[in-house]
């Protein structure tokens, strides 16, 4: 009969993520793995499977815990101009909180070490990314059917563009000047949502 898994997985996915994070996928062994979860090799390996396996799983992890709830104000029906530049105040709030020992965006960490590397991951990263992009489409189209954006506003630009400061701004977090840059960027879009 074989052995009952005898840990929590929502647990170890959590700490796999964290060991992600800060080492990166090509830095990160299965040996750290077993040691940041303090779960054995072979029930981590049952359970999640190679260590893409279980990366795959930690994007899936990331999407749910930080990207969804950071955007959900952003892709509801009756999300405004305001929602979006509450949305940019909160992640100011981010950055004025950060030291030097922030590991960045994972999203974006992973855009740079893997995109070109796997096919797989790279498609897990597009569809992260393209959650990000319709977020802003839905706020930009509804201040904009509001009367809240001019009437020659590009949706697809600006939330391109919007798309592209986000990806930006996780790339400099990892920088020692991170918060000044990020900041003052933020500032900037605030003052152009305006």
């Amino acid at each position: 009969m074989p052995r009952k898994i005898e840990f929590d997985p929502d647990l170890a996915l959590h700490c796999a993520m964290m060991v992600f994070w800060e080492k990166g996928f090509n830095g990160t062994s299965y040996d750290d793995l077993v040691s940041r979860t303090g779960v054995s090799r072979a029930s981590l390996y049952k359970k999640f499977g190679d260590k893409k396996a279980v990366f795959l799983k930690v994007l899936d992890r990331y999407k749910q815990d930080i990207m969804v709830p950071m955007m959900q104000e952003l892709s509801q029906k009756g999300a405004s101009k305001q929602s979006l530049i509450e949305y940019f105040k909160h992640l100011k709030q981010i950055f004025e909180s950060m030291d030097n020992s922030n590991n960045g965006c994972l999203l974006c960490n992973t855009n740079i070490e893997m995109a070109s590397q796997d096919m797989e991951i790279s498609a897990k990263i597009t569809a992260m990314l393209e959650f990000n992009r319709s977020c802003f489409r839905n706020v930009l189209a509804n201040a904009k059917l509001n009367k809240e954006l001019d009437e020659h506003t590009n949706i697809e630009q600006m939330a391109d563009y919007l798309t592209s400061c986000l990806m930006g701004l996780g790339v400099i977090a990892k920088s020692p000047l991170a918060q000044a840059i990020g900041i003052h960027t933020i500032e900037k879009i605030i003052t152009e949502l305006r």
